[in-house]
């Protein structure tokens, strides 16, 4: 199965215990290798251990806040026109819908 086309920007909205968040993704794919970053707020985080294999999409993110460090782990299948996935994160696990803006 080729590659599905992730590239662009991509906007989701969560619920952690943290609160509501809107979150925006901007992935680029260089062969298979994910890179790009990932907006929360006026934070950026950039996208780590990306990858698109098929239809399927991982990628990581580290966020550092003063002592404290969570890497959040993103698994997403393009579905249609939306990627639909989980997000794990220190024991937590989001689901979300993310459109393409």
């Amino acid at each position: 199965m080729a590659d599905v086309d992730v590239n662009g920007i991509w906007k989701t909205e969560v619920d952690t215990p943290m609160g509501h968040h809107t979150v925006e993704v901007e992935l680029h794919d260089n062969g298979g290798d994910l890179t790009g970053d990932v907006k929360v707020g006026s934070h950026r985080f950039p996208v780590e251990n990306g990858t698109v294999r098929g239809e399927h999409v991982h990628f990581e993110v580290t966020v550092k806040r003063g002592i404290i460090k969570a890497t959040g782990k993103i698994e997403a299948t393009m579905n249609g026109e939306a990627l639909e996935g989980t997000a794990s994160a220190m024991g937590q696990k989001v689901k979300f819908v993310a459109r393409r803006s």
